[in-house]
């Protein structure tokens, strides 16, 4: 018999995602595709899913938009909803409280009766709605840690009633993770290190590959003009971006800097930019125009401090996005990553100005040939261990799946 689950998080449709994602601080671009692949995952090992999604918005001002309806959508022939809440403080935690419940209850016993429930994030109103289900209809629900909650928001400022607040919610949390019959996390000292948890059946499923094309065609940036390095993702100075910069800024290298992506330093790299023309900030690019930029590149950078408190529970899922492009990696070497990547990356040996330039400058030494076998072995390593379908099946086994019902 085909196993039915319900998915609770943060998925809506693209187009509606790049609308009102512009004008959004942290838009939650990584986050989203994580999720995609949780729900990819189970589509290709012909699992029945339901999906009720949120818009996945900071809250106003930091995203000026304040309503978000109800719609539905499709996917891969899933029925998707996205779920209505109102986004002022309180307000917002409170309507997806309610949103969340009844949309629970209505897919539960819409159709095939759901078997279990897949919350995504450790966000308080998904656990409440889900812990209130299980209490009233039995159903079991289980948990995608993508992030410690506490750890959700580096370097987001907060005045003192919103911080105990936010204390409250991460107590709260850790209960309602307690009371789950499972989780999922992205690296194993969070499962190990949390007391509440540490009873409970848990997998870690680090990051999981976007689909890779078989064909060995990629469209990319014609590299008719100096080399490139990319960084990607936040402009944030807890992610070693402000670091990185100065220090291409101080360097003599024969080679441009290139960021993409949003968040407070935006500011500091256009000021870097106007002083240096080997620095360019791309700002926020679609899913197309960043992949071809990325897949142009000499290599892609990762350049979090190793000694940040966040990153033993926080694995970088900008680095199977890097790997899937066939381009070669260079990252410090973060506790979250599995020794085995390290296989099929190369190391920046230190969070230094020094550090990081000696190691564009030895990446910039090699020959081509070694550059693209070490990019080509990366790329062979995430579409045979890391494409969603086996990247899901440690979690579908806690959950009680067999492989007949696969």
């Amino acid at each position: 018999m085909r196993f039915n689950l319900v998915m609770l998080g943060f998925l809506v449709e693209s187009t509606y995602f790049g609308e009102r994602t512009k004008s959004d601080h942290f838009p939650q671009v990584a986050a989203r595709k994580f999720e995609f692949g949780f729900l990819n995952g189970f589509v290709d090992n012909n699992i029945g899913v339901k999906v009720l999604g949120f818009f996945p918005s900071s809250t106003y001002p930091r995203n000026r938009f304040i309503l978000y309806g109800y719609r539905t959508w499709l996917y891969r022939s899933v029925v998707c909803t996205t779920l209505p809440f109102i986004n002022l403080p309180g307000l917002k935690l409170l309507t997806r409280l309610a949103s969340s419940f009844i949309g629970l209850v209505s897919c539960i016993f819409r159709g095939v009766r759901s078997q279990a429930i897949c919350v995504y994030s450790a966000h308080s109103p998904f656990l409440l709605s889900a812990r209130i289900s299980k209490m009233l209809f039995g159903i079991p629900y289980y948990v995608v840690i993508p992030d410690l909650p506490e750890l959700m928001d580096v370097g987001v400022q907060r005045g003192l009633f919103r911080k105990a607040l936010k204390s409250i919610d991460k107590y709260l949390i850790r209960y309602l993770v307690s009371k789950s019959n499972g989780i999922c996390t992205v690296t194993e000292f969070i499962s190990r290190d949390i007391s509440a948890w540490r009873m409970l059946p848990a997998v870690t499923v680090e990051g999981i590959a976007p689909e890779v094309p078989a064909g060995g065609n990629v469209d990319s940036i014609p590299r008719g003009g100096k080399p490139y390095f990319l960084y990607s993702g936040g402009l944030n100075e807890a992610y070693g971006v402000k670091t990185l910069v100065s220090a291409f800024l101080a360097s003599n290298l024969d080679a441009e800097l290139w960021l993409c992506g949003s968040g407070p330093l935006s500011g500091f790299i256009d000021e870097c930019s106007a002083k240096d023309r080997r620095i360019r900030n791309l700002g926020f690019l679609n899913q197309d125009e960043l992949l071809r930029a990325q897949r142009g590149a000499a290599a892609l950078l990762i350049t979090r401090a190793p000694d940040e408190h966040y990153v033993r529970y926080s694995f970088p899922s900008k680095l199977l996005e890097y790997m899937a492009t066939g381009v070669p990696v260079l990252t410090t070497r973060l506790p979250g990553i599995p020794v085995e990547y390290f296989d099929y990356v190369d190391v920046i040996d230190g969070v230094s100005e020094f550090e990081i330039v000696d190691a564009l400058r030895k990446h910039l030494n090699l020959d081509t040939k070694s550059r693209e076998e070490k990019g080509k072995k990366a790329l062979d390593f995430v579409r045979e261990y890391k494409a969603a379908k086996v990247a899901v099946l440690p979690l579908l086994k806690i959950m009680g799946v067999s492989y007949d019902e696969i």
